[in-house]
């Protein structure tokens, strides 16, 4: 990518492009499960009507968040939004991250979960009455 080459971020759709220097990012805050999440229920249900329903939230809620995602990787992964939910070419290539470490990070919640609540039964137990 030249250093000439614009990107238009996806927090500005249909506004004047930014151009950004190759290797830089905006990085306004952290990228977070719930939008890694909405990215990629989104692309699993092709429609953000399918995945908000999936993840109990709604379309416009959805799109926020796969937008967020957007605006902190500074490029669009999607298409289609507010609608549907196509990815891009770059986003079929962080489908298969970001779907990893969905995974994994609701693996490691269901692991802190469950030994919290074996933590707190076993005070329970042991709690002097």
């Amino acid at each position: 990518m030249s250093a000439e080459h614009e990107i238009l971020p996806a927090s500005t759709r249909g506004a004047a492009r930014l151009s950004r220097r190759p290797g830089r990012r905006s990085q306004p805050y952290p990228i977070t499960l719930v939008d890694l999440e909405a990215f990629v229920v989104g692309v699993k249900h092709g429609t953000t009507a399918a995945a908000a329903a999936e993840l109990d939230v709604t379309a416009t809620s959805l799109v926020r968040r796969i937008r967020k995602l957007e605006q902190r990787a500074a490029v669009v992964l999607a298409e289609g939004l507010p609608s549907e939910v196509r990815p891009t070419e770059l986003g079929h290539q962080l489908l298969p991250m970001a779907k990893r470490a969905v995974d994994d990070l609701r693996r490691i919640d269901a692991f802190i979960t469950e030994h919290h609540d074996a933590e707190l039964a076993a005070d329970a137990r042991y709690r002097p009455r």
